[in-house]
């Protein structure tokens, strides 16, 4: 990656592995009594692109980039804390991988880290980069992609990683007495909820991010659309709210409330954190 500015001479790093794009979605979410979930959206236009990274090189390298950086706080010939990142490579999708990265993209720090020794004479320099112009990968359409079984189909495109929880919040509160005996206040307003980490592909990840970001929103997932019915069938996963709430026939309404964007596990695959609640209508 390259970074340059109108105050200081081009710099080129490698981003070291394990970056993650901070993805903030303008999104403000409030729980119902019935344990349904509203969201407040500010649209698409007020969501934050943010990356966390490590640049890597030689600590001479590293310590102009600083030095620079911190000229260009109190720019007078551009606007302050601004300059321009290009160059990527195709492990440097560090917004998303949804992003056009073929054209240099305006950014600006947001968060300082430390400078690190990685080597003998490699060094190391962690920063949070805010992205303040994106343009979307063209040939991408906004899709849940479909989720396989990865002892069935080791070539899987999508699959669902060990470890997932699928339970309900209990909606019971306990109200102690003299006595010792305890008094219960039950709504049973229980509401499901599933939480797991997904390995998919570089276009099924972008195309997910588009559902996400664009085309979905928060907004609800009826049990029969393609994307429901996706959901409410999820290889290795009986029962996706847990055994209190039995999986009706025809299945659940949901809403993806709360997703991580993990970044790249390899050049081909990245990883995603999701939490899908029920949605009583």
């Amino acid at each position: 990656m390259i970074i340059s500015s109108n105050d200081f001479e081009s710099f080129e790093f490698k981003i070291l592995p394990g970056f993650k794009p901070v993805t903030k979605p303008a999104l403000k979410w409030k729980q119902l009594a019935n344990g349904s979930n509203i969201v407040i959206d500010r649209l698409a236009a007020s969501d934050i692109y943010e990356a966390d990274v490590s640049l890597y090189g030689r600590e001479d390298e590293i310590d102009k980039l600083i030095g620079a950086l911190e000229k260009n706080r109190r720019s007078v010939k551009s606007a302050p804390n601004t300059f321009w990142l290009a160059g990527f490579n195709n492990a440097e999708k560090i917004f998303g991988a949804e992003i056009d990265y073929s054209i240099s993209i305006k950014a600006m720090v947001t968060k300082f880290g430390s400078k690190e020794q990685k080597s003998l004479r490699g060094f190391s320099v962690k920063l949070t980069l805010r992205a303040l112009n994106l343009r979307k990968r063209t040939g991408i359409t906004a899709q849940f992609p479909q989720i396989n079984n990865l002892c069935e189909n080791p070539g899987a495109a999508a699959f669902l990683a060990v470890g997932f929880t699928a339970d309900s919040v209990i909606d019971m509160r306990r109200g102690d007495s003299y006595t010792g005996v305890p008094n219960f206040s039950d709504t049973r307003a229980d509401s499901g909820f599933f939480e797991g980490t997904f390995t998919l592909k570089t276009d099924d990840m972008a195309a997910l991010r588009l559902f996400l970001l664009e085309e979905n929103r928060g907004g609800i997932i009826t049990r029969n659309s393609k994307e429901g019915k996706i959901i409410n069938s999820i290889p290795g996963v009986q029962n996706i709210f847990g055994v209190r709430r039995t999986q009706p026939q025809s299945g659940f309404n949901v809403r993806i409330t709360e997703w991580t964007d993990m970044g790249m596990k390899s050049l081909d695959f990245w990883r995603i954190k999701m939490k899908i609640a029920e949605e009583t209508v």
